[in-house]
């Protein structure tokens, strides 16, 4: 019995130094394991850090009382601060005053919201612009225990953009004065031109000063095509979409570039299809010029056959919505694929003998193909060598109302070649113009004061609208303007004010006119400038229209007639 006693007793002691042992072997265990979480802790804490320390960016952590505990090497780069001098003290015990305007932000993300925001840091170096991001650290119960924080340093960046934008600004300032410097003379060119060409001449007379008015208007598109191209290089081209009728902007190309093409022989046709809207909103200014660029690149390069203007709808309305395609195809020359690879860049045309040979800036078809995408829509081009070319220019239209008084429009021109471009037939019977003995001037008894400080300029403007029935007065600057009629304002129906002039400009003379003499005549600007900028801020002075120089005689007695009109409704 005591021998089995003995048995259980030393069986006891083996089971409690197995499990002494197994314990032993248990912690020892869990010892190397958390020893082992706490080397794997601390290796990722090190290549964290490593990596924090290693980006060029500034990285901290905050706790709620906006107290830092944790900041990478990237302080003492960018402050010369020691990130761990920084551990446990608050933004402002570390910035001072200077952190004051930022805790509204920080207390934001202290409060659940994840910015993203651009900020300006004025230190001893100047002022620096840094890209900061504040991410909350929400724990599992969802309070916000604090925040992560990265910033970068972007000064040189919005340097380098400030600059672009100085360079961009230097740019459209120079370009609007060269158009100024080089619209001035040619104003007195075509203007002298015009004078010339109503006084009697010979045969080869009229051909010369044909050509020196031909010559003019070259230059003059020359002239607007780098100005265009200019203003969306800079991202200053501004759309302005109006209702309009896409029939009235077929209407007009046709009228632009019938006797071109009729000149070179060859046939142009335009047509519309059926369902095309007669109204829709947009820039019709802007389609116009597309159209007009690209049919007299088709004519320009088409010496037999001739040009057709398609226009279909793209695709259907949606949402008041319309997609239009205007196609227009040329039987000329053609190009092939490396070419076209090549078309719609600036300053460039299919190749040097085609500059050579035909002439032109080489800037229609990318001025085309921007003002395309500004409005939306795309340009494409298919062509093969000797087998002409079709462009296709696709563009979307917000829908517009038809005219309540009539519940219909007009039907769309159809097809027609050169020359006889086909319109609705007018009901009425056509009345014949009067000879031009027997034709009454424009602006018969109209009341003119013409200010203007360049003598070429006031020969012309005033021989231009004398020509047109006006009585003209003549003053050379501003100041000179508001001193003649603060006498005789009771003598002047209208002034046309240059804008740029000596002594007192335009702008503060047409001021000194509504707000001095509080008189409401008709102020119209004759500016070289055609900045969009140039003419709102002609508007904004008071004036109430502008004449662009070089002056076009038709839209300006057009533009002086509307006035002149107004005035006798009032």
């Amino acid at each position: 019995m005591p021998s089995k006693e003995l048995l259980i007793v030393a069986a006891s002691l083996a089971f409690a130094a197995l499990a002494g042992l197994l314990s032993l072997v248990s912690n020892a265990r869990q010892k190397a394991e958390r020893d082992a979480a706490l080397h794997r802790t601390s290796e990722s804490e090190r290549r964290a850090r490593v990596l924090a320390d290693t980006l060029p960016l500034l990285i901290a952590y905050m706790d709620r009382d906006l107290r830092y505990r944790f900041a990478n090497a990237h302080y003492r780069t960018q402050w010369g601060l020691d990130p761990q001098a920084m551990i446990g003290k608050t933004v402002i015990e570390v910035f001072g005053p200077a952190a004051e305007s930022w805790l509204g932000d920080l207390n934001a993300a202290l409060a659940g919201r994840r910015l993203h925001f651009e900020r300006e840091f004025r230190g001893a170096e100047g002022v620096s612009h840094f890209l900061v991001d504040l991410v909350p650290d929400v724990g599992p119960d969802g309070v916000v225990n604090g925040f992560y924080l990265t910033a970068m340093n972007i000064t040189d960046r919005k340097n380098s953009e400030q600059r672009a934008e100085a360079a961009s600004r230097a740019k459209s300032e120079f370009v609007a004065n060269m158009s100024h410097e080089i619209r001035t003379p040619m104003n007195a060119v075509l203007g002298v031109a015009y004078l010339l060409e109503n006084t009697p001449l010979s045969r080869a007379q009229q051909e010369y000063v044909g050509m020196i008015r031909s010559s003019g208007q070259v230059l003059l598109g020359i002239l607007n095509d780098v100005l265009d191209f200019s203003k969306i290089e800079a991202g200053r081209m501004e759309l302005a979409p109006t209702a309009f009728r896409p029939r009235e902007v077929l209407d007009a190309v046709s009228s632009v570039m019938t006797l071109h093409a009729n000149t070179r022989g060859i046939s142009l046709a335009i047509n519309a299809d059926a369902d095309v809207p007669p109204v829709l909103i947009g820039d019709a200014m802007r389609l116009q010029q597309i159209l007009i660029n690209l049919v007299g690149n088709a004519i320009k390069f088409t010496e037999r056959g001739g040009v057709t203007v398609r226009v279909v709808v793209a695709a259907a309305g949606q949402g008041g919505m319309v997609r239009l395609r205007f196609a227009v195809r040329d039987t000329g020359i053609g190009m092939d694929m490396e070419q076209q690879s090549r078309l719609f860049s600036a300053f460039s045309q299919a190749d040097a003998s085609t500059t050579r040979r035909f002439g032109g800036t080489g800037l229609g078809l990318a001025i085309c193909r921007r003002l395309s995408e500004l409005m939306g829509g795309d340009i494409l081009v298919h062509s093969m060598p000797g087998a002409g070319s079709e462009f296709m220019v696709t563009l979307p239209f917000a829908l517009g109302e038809v005219d309540a008084n009539t519940g219909r429009e007009p039907p769309l021109p159809q097809a027609a070649p050169a020359g006889s471009w086909v319109l609705p037939e007018a009901p009425a019977p056509v009345e014949l113009a009067p000879s031009p003995g027997e034709k009454t001037p424009t602006l018969q008894g109209l009341r003119l004061l013409l200010v203007e400080d360049h003598p070429l300029n006031q020969v012309v403007a005033r021989g231009m609208l004398e020509h047109a029935g006006a009585s003209v007065a003549l003053v050379e600057n501003g100041q000179l303007a508001v001193d003649y009629l603060r006498e005789h304002a009771a003598d002047i129906d209208m002034v046309l004010m240059d804008v740029q002039m000596p002594v007192m400009d335009g702008f503060e003379a047409t001021g000194h006119i509504r707000h001095e003499l509080g008189l409401k005549l008709p102020v119209l600007a004759m500016t070289a400038g055609v900045m969009q900028s140039e003419q709102d801020q002609c508007l904004a002075a008071g004036m109430d229209d502008f004449i662009a120089k070089p002056v076009d005689i038709e839209q300006m007695l057009a533009t002086i007639s509307r006035h002149r009109g107004a005035l006798r409704a009032g």
